[in-house]
C-alpha cells in the first residue's frame, strides 16, 4: 500500500514537472549535443507519465514504462555520467 502511494506521488510530481515549460527553456544555454540529450530525457519522462495516464494499467503498460525509464538512463549517460550513475544506483540497475 505504501509503495503504491509513493508511486502515485512520484507520477504526480513527474506530471507537474513535465508541465513546466522552463525545463525546456533551460536547454537553450546548453551545447547542441547536451540540448538534444536533455530534451530527449524530458520527452521520455513525459512519455512515462502519459503511459501512466492510461486507464488500463496492465503488464503491457508497465513493461512500456520500464523500457522508457531504461532509455532515460541511456540518454543520461550522453548528458551527464555522474547523473546517469546516480540514476542507475537509485533504480537498482
Amino acid at each position: 500500500m505504501l509503495a503504491t502511494l509513493y508511486t502515485v506521488l512520484a507520477f504526480l510530481r513527474l506530471r507537474s514537472l513535465a508541465r513546466i515549460w522552463s525545463l525546456k527553456e533551460a536547454s537553450r544555454d546548453l551545447s547542441r549535443d547536451d540540448r538534444t540529450a536533455f530534451l530527449i530525457i524530458v520527452l521520455t519522462l513525459e512519455s512515462v507519465v502519459n503511459i501512466d495516464r492510461e486507464k488500463e494499467r496492465d503488464a503491457f503498460h508497465l513493461a512500456e514504462q520500464e523500457k522508457a525509464l531504461a532509455r532515460v538512463h541511456d540518454y543520461l549517460t550522453q548528458f551527464d555520467d555522474d547523473l546517469a550513475n546516480a540514476y542507475a544506483k537509485d533504480a537498482g540497475m
